[in-house]
């Protein structure tokens, strides 16, 4: 579903802003596009507050050398994926930027669309922090979960031991 959803921006970001050059072309001015790149400070404030909680999600306590290992190799591979989108989101906002000084959007349906484009990676990406802190989540839970069950499962037998004594 949630890859529908980033499809779906993308198709249809870039048709909103060829629809405004045609419609308001003088809303595609260099001043407006540049406004547009703290897109990319929204994005990078969550990635933030998402490394802060993927970090916080590591202390977890009570978790045996084996799962311990799998979180970490988990987390590093989300922040793996933090990074991407980083790097992502300051690449499209040098491309804003540069398509905004050289007024470029405002001449060409193309260079709107292509700003509908960029404009559209940085908001998908936006759309997707959430879910990869819903996963981490989910993957501690998981663990947490096999750990109490092992536990009860240890407890039964050991009761189950003492009884046949």
């Amino acid at each position: 579903m949630l890859q529908i959803i980033r499809w779906l921006i993308l198709f249809i970001m870039p048709a909103i802003f060829c629809g405004m050059w045609y419609i308001a072309p003088e809303l595609l001015d260099s001043t407006a596009i540049r406004y547009l790149t703290g897109i990319v400070a929204i994005l990078w404030s969550l990635e933030l507050y998402f490394y802060r909680q993927l970090g916080e999600l590591t202390k977890q306590e009570g978790l045996n050398a084996r799962q311990r290992e799998r979180l970490l190799l988990r987390t590093s591979e989300i922040r793996r994926r933090v990074y991407w989108i980083g790097c992502i989101g300051l690449a499209t906002s040098i491309l804003l930027w540069t398509l905004a000084s050289f007024s470029l959007p405002s001449s060409s349906p193309l260079y709107a669309a292509l700003t509908g484009v960029l404009v559209g990676i940085s908001i998908s990406y936006i759309v997707l922090l959430p879910s990869w802190f819903e996963e981490i989540s989910d993957f501690v839970d998981r663990i947490r979960h096999s750990e109490q069950t092992s536990k009860l499962w240890d407890a039964a037998v050991k009761k189950f031991d003492e009884k046949k004594k």
